[in-house]
This record gives structure tokens, C-alpha cells and sequence, in this order.
């Protein structure tokens, strides 16, 4: 997940087209709130945020990049991998295999094909 939130920083991925008034704003708190969370491993905080920005700004897959490095970490893999199967399929670059965020789903089956 680090090489997909620096790159998203170099990116400007933040800036969007708003869909109402306050939802750059909600957006980005969100944001904001899930990586102080995630960094601190409040997994469930972190999940609780990711659901406002998902809110905010659905159909990105930057959050279901993100969704799928937290289910990992919380050691539910099977919604790891669904999520990030979808995320895969809609060909988010990213180099998942130096993402220690999923380094728990590296024993499973499903992992070299998702790749």
C-alpha cells in the first residue's frame, strides 16, 4: 500500500471532479483519517474511514487497492482477495508483490495468479 499512496501523492490523485459541495472535503479528511489509522494498526478505525472516503468518491479503485491491503492485514483473506481480484481486473498498476501489506496472502493459491 505505500508504493500506491506515494504514487497517489505524486499524483494529485486527491483532486477531483467534486459531485457535490462538500465531498472534496469529506474526501480528503477521510483520507487523511484512514492513513493516521492504518499506519497505527486501528484497523477498524482505518476500515471505518476508508468507508467515508469510499463514500465520497465511489469507483475508485485506489480505495479497493487500499480495502484489500487492510483485509490482509487483518487476516481476512478471502475479502482480500475478492476485493483485489476486482482491483486486479480493472488494471490498477501497482507492485503488489513488494506491498508487505499483502505479504500474508503470499502462501495462498490465489496469489500467483493474481499477480
Amino acid at each position: 500500500m505505500r508504493t500506491l499512496l506515494v504514487a497517489l501523492a505524486l499524483l494529485s490523485a486527491d483532486a477531483g471532479p467534486p459531485a457535490s459541495s462538500g465531498r472534496p472535503a469529506t474526501y480528503a479528511e477521510a483520507r487523511r483519517a484512514f492513513a493516521r489509522a492504518y499506519r497505527a494498526g486501528a484497523l477498524d478505525e482505518a476500515r471505518s474511514a476508508l468507508g467515508r472516503a469510499r463514500a465520497a468518491a465511489p469507483g475508485r479503485m485506489d480505495l479497493d487497492y487500499d480495502l484489500g491491503c487492510l483485509e490482509a492485514r487483518a487476516g481476512h483473506l478471502d475479502r482480500a482477495f475478492e476485493v483485489l481480484q476486482a482491483v486486479s481486473a480493472a488494471g490498477l498498476p501497482n507492485d503488489w508483490a513488494a506491498d508487505h501489506d499483502l505479504d500474508p496472502l503470499h502462501a495462498d493459491p490465489r496469489w500467483m495468479p493474481l499477480l
